[in-house]
């Protein structure tokens, strides 16, 4: 049975949802485990935990052009909220929910909030 929305899905329902069950899993797999925890409270100081990011996670590729040995704190956090606002967009692409205003609400809400954090570090 086809969905059908504003625009006619080519592709049956099911099959859409099965393709978003396994990119979920895929991603699901990817998260960081217990010896990863362990090996990042091991560390000694934001540099190490950088290094360790960007050689043995996922996260990886967000960190490639920094040199975790002058990086400063904020700015890791703001690499990591970057990588999972663009992370939620690309999931409600995917789903074609960017169309449904709820989640169009969703992600507003999200850039309304890295705008003001971008802010609060620059008055800091």
């Amino acid at each position: 049975m086809l969905k059908y929305r504003s625009k006619p899905l080519l592709v049956p329902t099911k099959y859409i949802q099965n393709a978003t069950v396994a990119k979920i899993r895929a991603a699901y797999g990817k998260r960081l485990n217990n010896e990863d925890y362990k090996a990042l409270l091991a560390a000694k100081n934001l540099s190490d935990i950088v290094e360790y990011l960007k050689k043995n996670t996922h996260y990886a590729p967000i960190f490639d052009d920094v040199d975790p040995t002058s990086i400063h704190r904020g700015f890791v956090e703001t690499l990591l909220h970057k990588y999972h606002f663009e992370k939620g967009v690309f999931w409600c692409n995917f789903q074609h929910l960017d169309t449904e205003p709820f989640y169009r609400y969703h992600i507003m809400f999200r850039e309304i909030q890295e705008i003001l954090n971008a802010i609060m570090y620059l008055n800091t």
